[in-house]
């Protein structure tokens, strides 16, 4: 539970100030420009480094190939950059541990969010908050919603005309549908 939640209205300017030391952006490059990010979230320090969780597809080989991409950054809270290496990887369920080798400054830069290892299955009109950087926005937004009911990703792609799949991404993965505002950059 992030942020100050009294019934359905959630006190998104607390929730920000909570979670955005926790939160980065990733920097795609290509050759020395910039071809996009995404979002992640710090979740584990140890002594020189910090582990970020983002989706796969953010930072997977198929779409480094896919995009030209030869250079990832993860841009932190203070606007520090640092090379991205993939640590861990499921694309079956699109997730993706990143480290980052944060060496003296591990306790000022790395601040993991707290995890709840709890499943909770969102109902329809949950209040929900997203947190990303947008493509090119150079800032953090959040946007409010509620969860509406799930479907699986196959379908959401097929719904949605989205790009095809990522290699080894599950189809029939479950995913949740919310009504909130979503911008490319969000992933992760």
């Amino acid at each position: 539970d992030f942020g100050k939640d009294s019934g359905n209205n959630i006190d998104v300017l607390s929730l920000y100030k909570e979670m955005r030391p926790s939160t980065v952006h990733f920097e795609l490059n290509s050759k020395g420009n910039k071809l996009g990010g995404g979002t992640g979230v710090m979740v584990k320090k140890e002594a020189d480094s910090c582990k970020i969780m983002t989706d796969n597809h953010v930072v997977s080989d198929d779409t480094m190939r896919k995009y030209g991409i030869d250079d990832i950054k993860v841009v932190t809270e203070d606007g520090t950059k640092y090379d991205a290496k993939m640590y861990r990887a499921n694309p079956a369920k699109d997730l993706a541990v990143i480290e980052i080798q944060t060496g003296k400054d591990t306790n000022k830069i790395c601040k993991p969010a707290e995890a709840v290892d709890q499943e909770h299955k969102l109902k329809p009109d949950d209040a929900i908050v997203t947190f990303g950087q947008p493509y090119g926005t150079g800032t953090f937004y959040t946007s409010e919603g509620t969860a509406r009911g799930q479907t699986t990703r196959g379908r959401a792609v097929r719904e949605l005309r989205a790009d095809p799949l990522p290699p080894g991404d599950d189809p029939n993965r479950v995913m949740d549908i919310l009504t909130t505002r979503a911008t490319p950059g969000y992933s992760g």
